[in-house]
């Protein structure tokens, strides 16, 4: 199981000026902790989806998480200078160290009223309970070590494809894309 990485900044920012945290006396800013947001969807017609991310600023992506139809996708991830961090596209559910059950699993459930007590009358196939459907389970981000580096304007690019040949159904992905941004960062030593 990955956890989220702790921050730790290299020799090379050091020596540019950046700091950990905002500095008043010395008038190094910080890094700062951001989480862009993205979404493949895939079907009859979008055969390979295409998710552009760039932002202005220096940046380290050091985790990706997703949600949605992982089950249905493998991705291929690629920086605009080419350099290309999977050998090949991967399921994105064993990447994010998740798994699906299809379909996904009934359990029942107590019913309360509102006084939060188990209710009195039937509501489900046994007096006070209620089948509920379950929800799939992601256990892990996937976190980059070491993070990729994106100089200012350099893109990163997702791109998704079907786990089956033949799909007939709109499947989607959302994901978040975890950063470090670097402010106040010239283009200097990495």
């Amino acid at each position: 199981m990955s956890f989220w990485p702790r921050f730790k900044l290299t020799p090379g920012e050091e020596r540019v000026g950046v700091s950990k945290y905002y500095e008043p006396v010395s008038g190094k800013r910080g890094v700062l902790r951001k989480v862009y947001h993205g979404q493949l969807m895939l079907n009859a017609t979008i055969r390979n989806p295409v998710y552009n991310f760039q932002i202005a600023r220096r940046s380290r992506v050091f985790a990706l998480t997703a949600s949605g139809d992982i089950q249905q996708f493998r991705i291929q991830l690629q920086d605009s200078s080419g350099e290309q961090y999977l050998a090949q596209p991967v399921s994105l559910a064993s990447l994010l160290g998740g798994y699906v059950e299809l379909p996904p699993p009934v359990y029942n459930v107590p019913v309360v009223d509102s006084g939060g007590f188990p209710a009195t009358a039937p509501a489900g196939p046994q007096l006070g309970w209620v089948p509920v459907q379950g929800h799939p389970v992601t256990n892990s981000p996937l976190v980059f070590e070491p993070n990729i580096v994106l100089d200012s304007n350099q893109s990163l690019t997702m791109t998704g494809y079907p786990i089956t040949d033949y799909n007939s159904i709109n499947y989607r992905v959302d994901m978040c894309i975890h950063v470090w941004e670097f402010p106040a960062w010239q283009d200097g030593p990495r």
